[in-house]
């Protein structure tokens, strides 16, 4: 037994033996230091922390670039400014790495930003960077998301009414709202549990990192791993914290990628989109969730217990508090919104900041680094793979630097003048290659904070409270013993002027608006809410488009209030951007009115796989219905006649011609879809012209660009929306009565019209899976049909009236060709148009002058596209100014004239002119093109060899002037049809 025993001593000394030896074999390549034991190197003289106090007691005796040890592994100290500064800015690069001991492992696996090494680190450390700033860190519209948070921290102290707090939960609530708002695009509720578990998760990380199980950890990690409680406590915060950011990357995935990225989740989702080819991408799930821990982690705690600090001090240096206050009184007074810029004009304030920062040195030991390869700090050989830990707070109080460093003094950062200065020695966010990512952030979030809580209030100990605690509670960050605290609202400073959270909102989206704005083609700035409706007077007016396309050029982009859209102007810019990616342009803008009105289907503004197959099917009916052939002709020549016995009827007697016109034009779509025409006297007829016009009245009008903008306020206000609405609804109905009694008659054996035709395709369709064909798309294509094929053409011949009236030499040149070509009794078919040049000018003329459509309907991106160089994102919407077209002087030798000479040439020939767009251009073209340049023609003709049209007597101007609406009607006037 005994022999046994001293075996097992003699193998232990032996190994103690050994290993200490070993340890001076491998202290002599670096710094000097303390003597380390075998196992614990010098963790037992350290009491098993890196306590700032007995490093500093340390330097004194070894120098200021000395060596620890943890248990077997060297870890080398900087200490005092100099030190810190050369040995991490000299070889920069050199000291760039972060070890990966036992404990990072297991919180990150080498992952993320914080405690990755080499080309990850480079490439996440990059990307972090750059995404902030894309998300306006450092700029006017990421400082309003800070100010929101300072004021919801106001309102929140307001509350407690002056009664004792602890400030922690609400300040960290509002600090690591503005990180999870920049990161997960959300902020949280007081009272979620989520995010009190997050904040509890945090605090039990950040307590880990620098107390005795952690060093029990590293040294013996498979016991603590199973024997220490605070261990299992650190592994469970680390994966709820894992689970619930996993949980905000599933949400964002099944939200989709949206228009433009909102956050930061959403811009790495799309980084890692588009390098999956790229072999030496580190963009990945794992990097993503470990580098939003990360920021998280370093983003809430560091800058919340500073805060906690700044209180604290305000309340033991009331002197000081009152000081910084009457700066912000004299400077700013009490409602200013205070903005990170106003630091230059407060400089005792920031000084305080300041000094609250290397007072406090939350952060008194820096992470440490790693050399990455074998380098020298100071003159001082050091192997690769060395740990080197840079003491931040023998820096910040170094008495080589600072006057009084165990003071707090804001005079430290101020000259005999009062002015702010700089220190080369204020290192609170480190330095080098590793220095903090959020270091604009954090400055930012301090300075806003702490001047709008004391700009508000007055922070004062609770009654009866004499003394504070202001020794630091020693962990990863060292925080404040808990306190309480009365904030005292202000004496003439009344917390109701300050912003509220809408005028933050309103800031924000300005320069969010700016933002977006540059990444799109040129135009007026918009502004939030409204974006440049109050620039246009909210009209789409056609000349103030053509105006800005002057300032701008012929694509510019206006914006409907938070949404853009991209405007063509000229024939050039029409042309080409309808033309040369005219399937990317094809979808259909369904904005808040148009959804409440057609939902989304018919033909009109329908859009995708419901769009192509409503109006394959309607161009293909209207064939069959005799679009384009004698028989659908033969519709149009019994409506002129009608209508020019009804001209007839009133021997000359003057009248307003648009009754008449609108009844004979709206009976050929009628015939076409219902198989009937309507008599003047039917009063659902008179129903439907009414509804029509309150329809094309309410399009484009001042209440209809307030509803788009206001959709959930507006479905609930009366007025002119509701009455348009309505009209619909009573369009809807009458299509569906007619629709019944055709259901109820029958199919005929021959198919009849519109109705006959889509219920037998219903039938026909009804087994495919893809097939869009119902009663409702039937319905909404219906009244498509019939208010595009009503109101448009008869406005059009309203004008060309109108306009014969005002030139009535023009007038009598159409009359003489007429009557010259056709004679006074010949059946007026469109093929006469070929040998009637004149006449068919005029009518061309009469469509390009009135110009009914004015600017034409909105299209919107089906997918990524280029419009004329511009990179335009799917959803974008695109309006092509056919005005624009219709006006261009570089194509119409007088576009502001009348003039049928634009469709002639030199020996009176009919000249087609590609600039002559009234039906559109691209893939959205009129679908019923064809059958109105047929009744325009065979209309216009009739009319004008049975009659001369004139002003009544009496009268002797007419207003030309068009009145702006869903189509430019021509104001109300009266003529007398005179019998030739």
């Amino acid at each position: 037994m005994l022999t046994v025993s001293v075996v097992l001593v003699f193998f232990v000394v032996s190994m103690l033996l050994m290993q200490f030896l070993k340890l001076q074999w491998m202290r002599r390549r670096l710094p000097p230091g303390p003597t380390p034991y075998p196992f614990f190197g010098n963790l037992l003289q350290m009491n098993f922390r890196i306590h700032h106090e007995i490093l500093k007691k340390m330097a004194k005796i070894h120098g200021n670039v000395f060596t620890l040890w943890l248990s077997n592994m060297p870890v080398v100290v900087l200490q005092g400014f100099q030190a810190v500064k050369q040995g991490l800015t000299v070889h920069a690069e050199d000291v760039a790495g972060r070890p990966i001991n036992n404990t990072f492992h297991i919180l990150t696996h080498g992952n993320g930003v914080m405690f990755s090494n080499g080309h990850l680190w480079k490439q996440q450390r990059r990307f972090g960077l750059a995404t902030m700033r894309k998300m306006g860190v450092g700029q006017k519209d990421h400082e309003y998301q800070l100010q929101e948070e300072a004021c919801r921290l106001v309102e929140y102290l307001q509350k407690t009414n002056g009664k004792p707090l602890d400030p922690t939960m609400p300040i960290v609530h509002a600090v690591s709202n503005v990180i999870s708002s920049m990161i997960l695009g959300h902020r949280f509720s007081k009272d979620d549990e989520n995010f009190h578990r997050l904040i509890e998760s945090i605090d039990t990380i950040t307590a880990f990192m620098n107390s005795i199980s952690f060093f029990v950890y590293e040294m013996f990690p498979w016991l603590a791993s199973h024997f220490i409680p605070s261990f299992k406590t650190f592994m469970s915060s680390i994966n709820f914290v894992n689970a619930l950011l996993a949980k905000e990357l599933e949400s964002h995935k099944e939200k989709g990628k949206p228009d433009e990225n909102q956050d930061f989740i959403d811009y790495y989702l799309d980084e890692i989109n588009k390098t999956k080819g790229d072999p030496g991408a580190t963009y990945d799930e794992e990097n993503l969730i470990q580098t939003i821990f990360d920021l998280f982690l370093a983003g809430t705690e560091t800058t919340a217990t500073t805060l906690r600090w700044a209180m604290l001090y305000m309340v033991v240096y009331p002197d000081i508090q009152k000081k910084v206050q009457k700066e912000l009184d004299d400077v700013l007074g009490c409602s200013h919104l205070i903005c990170y810029e106003d630091r230059r004009k407060l400089p005792y304030t920031n000084a305080v900041l300041h000094e609250i920062q290397r007072y406090s040195n939350i952060v008194l030991i820096a992470l440490p680094r790693q050399t990455m390869k074998d380098t020298e700090l100071l003159g001082i050989p050091i192997p690769k793979n060395t740990m080197i830990v840079a003491n931040i707070d023998s820096v910040l109080s170094d008495p080589g630097k600072w006057e009084t460093p165990d003071q707090f003094n804001p005079g430290h950062f101020l000259d005999k003048d009062g002015n702010f200065v700089n220190r080369a020695a204020f290192l609170p966010f480190s330095i080098g290659h590793r220095v903090c990512l959020g270091e604009l952030l954090a400055r930012m979030e301090l300075f806003i904070v702490f001047c709008t809580l004391l700009q508000a209030f007055t922070f004062t100990l609770p009654e009866g409270v004499k003394e504070v605690n202001t020794k630091l509670v020693f962990g990863s960050t060292m925080k404040p013993h808990p306190y309480q605290l009365c904030a005292i609202p202000r004496q003439g400073c009344p917390l109701t002027i300050l912003p509220p959270e809408d005028v933050i909102q309103f800031h924000k989206l300005f320069f969010k608006l700016q933002r977006v704005q540059r990444r799109l083609p040129p135009g007026p700035i918009p502004l939030p809410v409204f974006g440049t409706l109050i620039q246009l007077n909210f009209q789409f007016n056609r000349d103030l488009l053509m105006k800005l396309a002057k300032i701008h050029g012929n694509i510019f982009t206006l914006w409907f209030g938070r949404v853009p859209v991209i405007v063509l102007n000229g024939f050039q810019a029409v042309k080409d951007g309808m033309t040369m990616h005219p399937e990317d342009v094809s979808g259909r803008l369904v904005s808040p009115f148009f959804r409440a009105m057609a939902k989304g289907r018919g033909i009109m503004l329908a859009t995708g796989h419901t769009w192509k197959q409503q109006r394959r099917f309607a161009l293909r009916t209207l064939r069959n219905l005799g679009l384009g052939k004698r028989g659908l002709e033969h519709r149009v020549q019994e409506e002129a006649r009608y209508l020019v016995d009804f001209f007839a009827s009133m021997k000359g007697k003057p009248l307003d011609p648009s009754f008449p016109l609108f009844h004979s034009v709206s009976n050929v779509i009628c015939a076409v879809v219902f198989g009937h025409r309507f008599s003047r006297e039917d009063e659902t007829f008179h129903e439907l012209i009414r509804a029509t016009e309150c329809l094309f009245k309410f399009a484009g009008s001042f209440m209809h660009h307030l509803y788009e903008i206001f959709p959930w306020l507006m479905c609930r206000l009366p007025g002119p929306h509701k009455k348009a609405l309505s009209c619909y609804d009573f369009l809807s109905s009458f299509t569906r009565r007619e629709i019944r009694m055709h259901m109820e008659r029958g199919m005929p054996d021959e198919l009849q019209d519109f109705i006959d035709f889509y219920l037998a395709h219903i039938e026909k369709s009804k087994d495919e899976p893809g097939s869009t064909y119902n009663e409702d798309n039937m319905v909404y294509s219906i009244n498509d049909l019939f208010l595009g094929g009503s109101e448009t053409t008869s406005t059009t011949l309203n004008w060309g009236l109108l306009y014969m009236v005002a030139n009535p030499g023009i007038q009598e040149k159409v009359q003489k060709e007429l009557d010259a070509v056709l004679g006074p009794s010949q059946l007026i078919c469109y093929e006469d148009r070929r040998e009637l040049p004149y006449t068919n000018a005029v009518v061309h003329e009469v469509q390009r002058f009135s110009n009914i459509i004015s600017v034409g309907m909105p299209r919107v991106c089906v997918r990524n596209t280029t419009l004329l160089g511009f990179p335009l994102k799917k959803g974008t919407i695109v309006l092509p100014n056919i005005a624009s077209s219709l006006y261009d002087p570089e194509q119409w030798e007088t576009p502001q004239q009348f003039n049928p000479g634009h469709f002639l040439d030199k020996d009176g020939n009919f000249v087609s002119q590609e600039a002559f767009l009234p039906f559109s251009i691209g893939h959205r073209v009129c679908l019923g093109e064809h059958l109105a340049r047929t009744e325009l023609f065979i209309f216009f003709a009739s009319l004008l060899r049975a009659f001369t049209f004139r002003l009544p007597e009496g009268v002797t101007k007419i207003n030309t002037e068009p009145i702006l609406g869903g189509t430019l009607q021509p104001h109300p006037y009266r003529v007398c049809a005179i019998p030739r």
